[in-house]
């Protein structure tokens, strides 16, 4: 872990992101980030922890580091969380979480693998969030 930055949790502008949507393009601390490194590559995913306002240029660099998102970056595995420094130019989405937890704590529960399998298959074609979002729309008789 470098010591030697500047970190505050000041927002970052990220001008290739995209508005559409949720879509916003300040990334601000909480927020969730999708970014390509150079804008290439699998797309990897963060969370804002704040802004890298200054970091002194080591050997390798060019320059030094203004104003980088600091952010929690996801495991392609989902195992682990690290810290990135990310280009504001990579970013390609940034949005204030809003289903995401609800999201991912149905992806990982039994009811994907305990539930009727058409059903599953069902709410997963058909884009809902949630199961109980899914089984809501079902038992109000618009089936």
């Amino acid at each position: 872990m470098r010591t030697d930055a500047t970190i505050d949790r000041q927002g970052v502008i990220c001008r290739n992101a995209d508005r559409t949507g949720y879509g916003k393009f300040t990334a601000q601390v909480g927020d969730i980030l999708w970014w390509r490194m150079n804008g290439e590559g699998n797309t990897s995913v963060g969370r804002v922890i704040g802004r890298v306002h200054y970091a002194p240029a080591l050997d390798h660099d060019k320059g030094p580091i203004k104003s980088y998102i600091l952010v929690g970056r996801l495991s392609s595995d989902m195992t682990y969380v690290s810290e990135a420094w990310i280009n504001p130019a990579d970013v390609w989405k940034v949005e204030e979480p809003r289903h995401q937890l609800d999201t991912m704590k149905w992806f990982l529960s039994d009811t994907i693998v305990k539930e009727d399998i058409g059903m599953v298959r069902r709410c997963l074609s058909e884009l809902w969030s949630t199961w109980d979002k899914f089984m809501d729309y079902i038992n109000k008789g618009k089936v």
